[in-house]
Formats: structure tokens, C-alpha cells, sequence
């Protein structure tokens, strides 16, 4: 449950920053830049967690809290 809570919390917080970076661009083509490179970022993150989570690939408890970490600091 914990696990699933981080990802929620890291997606979330993904959301509220491109919402509030979004009034910082003048630009709406920045804005757009600036969130499809935050989300590509934020997938090489979290593609590693699921597979983790799905056993695609062994479970690494120090590598998976890296990951998380990154993803919520995106």
C-alpha cells in the first residue's frame, strides 16, 4: 500500500507543478515543451518502478527508493 502511495503522490505532484509552471511561460509552445519533457523524465522514473512491482525485473529496494525519490522531486 505504501509503495502505492508514492507513485499517486509523485503523479500528483507532477500535475500541480506543470499547473503552476504553466503561468510562468509566455509562450503556450514553452508550456507545452516544458510538460512533455517533465513527463518524459517522470516515465524513465517510474518505468523501472513498475517493473518492479510486476516482477519484469528483480525487485531492488535502494534502487526503487532512488527511483520514487526522482519521480517526486519531478
Amino acid at each position: 500500500m505504501k509503495l502505492k502511495q508514492v507513485f499517486i503522490g509523485a503523479l500528483l505532484s507532477t500535475c500541480a507543478l506543470s499547473v503552476s509552471a504553466n503561468s510562468a511561460f509566455k509562450e503556450p509552445s514553452d508550456a507545452i515543451e516544458y510538460r512533455q519533457a517533465a513527463f518524459s523524465m517522470l516515465s524513465v522514473q517510474i518505468s523501472d518502478m513498475g517493473a518492479m512491482l510486476k516482477g519484469k525485473i528483480p525487485f531492488d529496494a535502494e534502487q526503487f527508493k532512488a527511483r520514487a525519490n526522482n519521480a517526486a522531486a519531478l
